[in-house]
């Protein structure tokens, strides 16, 4: 019996501190804001196409903004320094 009573305030206790503090946690999504990588590449490219008349200067812009997006947006990458 005196089990079953420890048991049950222990319950009790645990679920009540449980809930104390939730609120409302926001999705990363709705946080994060989403850029087309490839769209701005292209941009980039056409820009400096348009500006410059040279197509290799353009590919280099448009893998550079490409670049800069994808590092920007993706996963951050750990380095560790042994």
């Amino acid at each position: 019996m005196k089990k079953f009573m420890f048991t049950a305030v222990a319950m009790i206790a645990f679920v009540g501190s449980s809930r104390a503090n939730t609120e409302e946690v926001k999705s990363l999504d709705a946080i994060a804001v989403t850029r087309d990588c490839m769209q701005e590449a292209r941009d980039a490219e056409n820009e400096t196409f348009a500006a410059t008349g040279n197509y290799n200067t353009s590919i280099a812009a448009g893998l550079g903004a490409l670049t800069d997006c994808l590092e920007a947006t993706g996963p951050k990458k750990s380095v560790s320094i042994n």
